[in-house]
């Protein structure tokens, strides 16, 4: 299904280098599953915990909100990156209009979506564990002052939707005034979340086959669960991360070739940026597109300081492909060109880059599938997860606080009371 290729850093890291980490991978391994019921580890059980009610539930609402014109997720962080990413990688699905609030404070960004859908037919999910993280809440209040001026309470209570963990602000207010309400449990963190209610309504709502994203995930954590560095890829994956880092590569490079992940690799921006930049120290995730950053980025990637390394995802089929047709003006310098797929063409570029990139002190690691599917896009969230916490622990940081993040948060809030 899936391939990791590992040959393109072989030059920078050897078998013995990953030998003498294997200890310490495993002594990662036995720590993340011995408290596996911690209050951190929830989503290592997600691609298992789908019940039939709850599946149910999620596909009744979420038919229910396709007949609409809009559909607005109003979240921030992990509780929407993962389901844009899965949205946006199968935007060719017919569904709703799907818009995104509360990912900032930007009055025009939020004026923009608001003007955009006053005369559509409009369902709101908000997602937040808390209920009191400022930035959904604030387009919640403004949209739901929108919404309230135009449905009754009685459609109100089928219109909005709210995914928020087991008490708290929006919690209570859900069941006060009988909005439709989904859980969040209290051991999945937000950044963890994508494969619980919190990415599932969504996808569910753009036509995604939710119980392939699980089929994909079940597997992946199978595969991740094996006690061997050699033979499970996803231990190697993190070992060689914490090795190049070692050898002075602070900077990992998501590399795409197909636009539609964009969001995927935004979701693993912050998916390893928030789990592994703590202590001052880490690897910085950066997501790039390429062909396109090639002709930005590239340059500094072939010649500039080298403190990265490249982890490239390639799909290699498209859903859609395009000729390069017989055109009728003189094009002879380009003749090469005609009758070739465009897919190929991106291949080419893919397989050429590689070379530059490796043979000019850059490592590539190279996931490879063969096209992009709910199962496949399911089974990479799994695998990243599970990357992204044994290389924390590789690093002696914990995968699953944010001290930072709270950090602002809390300076935030004293600000506001200043000025009550």
């Amino acid at each position: 299904m899936l391939k990791i290729d590992f040959t393109f850093v072989k030059d920078y890291v050897s078998a013995k280098d990953l030998l003498l980490l294997e200890d310490k991978v495993l002594q990662a391994h036995d720590f993340l599953h011995a408290t596996e019921d911690s209050k951190f580890l929830g989503w290592l059980k997600l691609p298992f915990a789908l019940t039939d009610e709850i599946e149910a539930k999620i596909n009744f609402v979420a038919n229910f909100v396709r007949k609409a014109d809009v559909f607005v997720v109003i979240g921030v962080g992990g509780s929407y990156l993962g389901a844009k990413a899965f949205i946006e990688s199968f935007d060719f699905l017919k569904s709703p209009k799907i818009y995104f609030l509360g990912t900032n404070l930007d009055p025009t960004y939020i004026h923009k979506i608001i003007a955009e859908i006053k005369d559509k037919d409009i369902f709101v999910n908000i997602v937040s564990k808390s209920g009191t993280t400022l930035e959904p809440l604030v387009s919640f209040l403004l949209l739901y002052d929108f919404m309230r001026k135009r449905y009754t309470k009685e459609e109100l209570k089928e219109r909005i939707i709210v995914t928020t963990g087991k008490k708290g602000f929006l919690r209570d207010l859900a069941l006060k005034e009988g909005f439709v309400l989904f859980d969040i449990e209290e051991d999945v963190l937000g950044r963890y979340s994508v494969l619980s209610s919190v990415g599932l309504l969504p996808m569910a709502v753009k036509g995604i086959d939710i119980k392939e994203v699980l089929k994909g995930a079940r597997d992946a954590s199978l595969f991740c669960r094996k006690k061997s560095i050699e033979e499970n890829l996803c231990y190697k994956y993190a070992a060689l991360r914490n090795l190049l880092y070692k050898k002075g590569k602070f900077v990992e490079f998501f590399v795409f070739y197909k636009e539609c992940l964009i969001y995927f690799g935004k979701w693993l921006e912050q998916l390893f940026a928030e789990s592994q930049g703590k202590k001052f120290k880490g690897i910085l995730p950066v997501t790039t597109l390429f062909t396109t950053d090639l002709h930005s980025l590239g340059q500094y990637l072939q010649e500039g300081k080298q403190m990265f390394f490249e982890t490239v995802i390639f799909i290699k089929k498209s859903v859609v492909n395009f000729t390069i047709p017989k055109v009728d003006f003189d094009i002879s310098a380009f003749n090469y060109l005609e009758g070739k797929d465009v897919d190929v063409l991106n291949n080419y570029a893919y397989l050429s880059t590689l070379y530059a990139h490796s043979t000019s002190l850059v490592p590539n690691i190279v996931l490879s599938v063969e096209e992009l599917t709910p199962y496949t896009l399911g089974w990479l969230t799994f695998f990243f997860q599970k990357a992204c916490a044994i290389s924390c622990y590789l690093l002696d940081v914990n995968p699953f606080d944010q001290p930072g993040v709270e950090k602002y948060k809390k300076k935030m809030r004293s600000y506001l009371k200043q000025v009550e």
